[in-house]
């Protein structure tokens, strides 16, 4: 019976003499976990808005396309151009004569087989949040390229000379929403364009 109740009684003693040290482990943890939470930690998610590429200079996408909502998607970012405001897919346009044509879903299928999941490259411009960009496939403007066929609209802070005469040209011949009628009454301009672009003609 002696021996049982010193059995006991040191097995009460070591519980006792161990237990204060378990516990403050277990009470340690948790501040080591903050510890490790507290210094600036920046993880970059494929999907967010490529706010850092401006500190980068050019990046090359892989792959670029244009999504059901008419906009730019590159690698899983989006893309909000620089020296060109995109047409809405839903717009539609009226010619002088009173004739109605869906000049924006023209727009969003030149832009569509101008991109046509191909690589472009791009430079930021740290002028708003997202950053503007400056893209461009096959070493051809993307923006450019759309005001010179009348896909897309020059904004009213953009005053560079190659932008504002790409759309001045637009406006004089009449092309894409400056035209004066739907595009099956007359050729496609900007499908031709597309095709001299991809085989590298001039």
């Amino acid at each position: 019976m002696r021996k049982n109740i010193r059995g006991l009684a040191l097995l009460a003693l070591a519980y006792i003499a161990f237990w204060p040290v378990e516990y403050s482990v277990a009470q340690d943890q948790p501040r080591a976990r903050e510890l490790s939470r507290s210094g600036p930690v920046r993880v970059f998610r494929k999907r967010e808005s490529p706010v850092l590429f401006s500190q980068e200079g050019e990046v090359r996408f892989q792959k670029a396309y244009v999504d059901q909502n008419g906009s730019i998607r590159a690698d899983g970012h989006n893309l909000d151009l620089y020296g060109a405001v995109l047409i809405r897919r839903d717009r539609i346009c009226t010619s002088a004569e009173g004739a109605r044509w869906t000049c924006g879903q023209r727009a969003y299928m030149t832009l569509r087989a101008l991109l046509a999941q191909r690589p472009i490259t791009c430079s930021f411009k740290p002028i708003s949040v997202p950053p503007k960009a400056v893209c461009s496939v096959d070493d051809q403007d993307i923006a450019q390229f759309l005001l010179r066929e009348g896909w897309a609209e020059l904004p009213i802070d953009v005053t560079d000379q190659a932008y504002v005469e790409a759309s001045e040209l637009a406006h004089s011949r009449g092309l894409g929403i400056w035209g004066d009628g739907p595009p099956l009454a007359k050729p496609t301009q900007a499908e031709h364009a597309v095709e001299r672009l991809a085989i590298g003609e001039n």
